[in-house]
């Protein structure tokens, strides 16, 4: 006998169905997709952490009205080269309504907050050839969004906070009567923190960012009752939500590694519609050394900024374990020459010398460079390929 708790029933085993041909799919693209052993096991393993952060994410803190301030990466779920150097949490939200952001200053060094909306394909261009983006989403005239657009942004100097660092910011599209203004434009959908810490992640270990409360002050005071819409709408965003970040790794890969082999470049293209920081400017590199190999990357001058950091990645795009292994660099980190000048050293062991990073048994991956408040595109590094023996003291 069939009752009204039957009706979700085919709905439910239509998503078990599509999840297991997904991550069947999935699956099957990273192993053909892996040059080695551990980029196959690491690119599996990526999988199922996508699945688990999707899960948490689309399924959980969709109600803009009610929105959840929820971590973008943490020290085992990696985005695209995140920076140790950043604790960042995110919400989804509307510009169809007013928020209040309150919070008070924690440890970090600095702070910025950004609004951001769907940066769509124009209604006259053809879909085809857009490249993937992780924060693809349909746009308002149903094509392919092409990443994210920056509709407002705020750092530490713009806030006003109280002696005990409390603080408190209105997000609206129109400009309030007082306090601190984060604009959004209607089509706003995302709200980015970004705690920036200096040093070595061994030092600060992102402890303590600023705590934050995100409130819907023109919405309902609390939620409904959770619904079989609610359901619905959660799986088929679960099952976005897990196709979108794994299927484009390979292919920025692929193409930062297509521009050459020990390299930096500066094209930011990618970067600048990923929902990056707007103070950012980006230098993107490949490397790839053998055990008895290092990189050395060098700069004659620290161009003048407010922040810079160099990561690695592995061939996910995923940031090397920075737990228990130095694989990135900052300005407050680093060590400079007498003269300004800064050399880097990447290898399979440390060879004794200052400002090492450690591949962490890999033998490729990625780098970037991040450039905070630059007023101008920064050189080119010059890199070269070198034999270990040659930097061991």
């Amino acid at each position: 006998m069939s009752g009204p708790l039957d009706g979700i029933s085919p709905e439910w085993a239509a998503f078990c169905d599509q999840l297991h041909r997904t991550l069947l799919e999935l699956g099957s693209g990273v192993i053909a997709d892996s040059a080695n052993p551990l980029d196959r096991d690491e690119g599996l393993r990526m999988v199922l952490r996508q699945l688990q952060h999707s899960l948490e994410r689309d399924l959980e803190e969709r109600d803009v009205t009610h929105p959840v301030l929820g971590p973008v990466f943490t020290d085992t779920y990696h985005t695209l080269a995140d920076a140790p150097d950043y604790a960042a949490y995110d919400a989804l939200i509307s510009g169809r309504h007013t928020y209040r952001l309150t919070g008070q200053l924690g440890r970090a060094d600095s702070i910025n907050f950004t609004t951001m909306a769907p940066r769509t394909v124009p209604a006259d261009q053809p879909a085809t050839g857009v490249p993937w983006n992780p924060w693809a989403d349909s746009g308002s005239n149903g094509k392919p969004s092409t990443g994210k657009a920056i509709t407002g942004t705020l750092d530490l100097d713009d806030l006003d906070p109280d002696e005990h660092g409390r603080f408190e910011v209105v997000l609206s599209t129109r400009t309030p009567d007082a306090g601190v203004w984060l604009p959004m434009s209607e089509a706003t959908d995302r709200l980015v923190v970004r705690n920036i810490y200096h040093g070595a992640y061994r030092q600060h270990r992102r402890h303590n960012p600023a705590r934050l409360w995100l409130d819907c002050v023109d919405g309902p005071p609390r939620p409904n009752a959770y619904s079989t819409d609610d359901l619905r709408a959660g799986l088929a965003t679960v099952l976005r939500g897990v196709e979108r970040i794994p299927a484009g790794r390979a292919g920025i890969f692929d193409r930062i590694r297509s521009a050459g082999n020990v390299g930096f470049s500066n094209d930011e293209s990618f970067w600048k519609v990923s929902g990056s920081n707007p103070r950012t400017r980006f230098q993107e590199g490949y490397w790839a050394i053998a055990d008895d190999e290092a990189l050395v990357i060098e700069l004659d001058r620290i161009p003048a900024c407010s922040f810079w950091s160099l990561g690695l990645t592995n061939a996910w795009m995923e940031s090397l374990d920075f737990r228990f292994s130095p694989i990135n660099l900052n300005s407050a980190s680093a060590q400079l020459d007498a003269d300004g000048a800064l050399r880097i050293v990447v290898a399979h062991q440390d060879p004794g010398v200052a400002n090492w990073l450690d591949v962490a048994g890999h033998d490729h991956g990625a780098m970037l460079w991040r450039w905070n408040d630059l007023e101008s595109v920064p050189a080119l590094p010059r890199v070269k390929l070198v034999q270990l023996t040659s930097l061991v003291r």
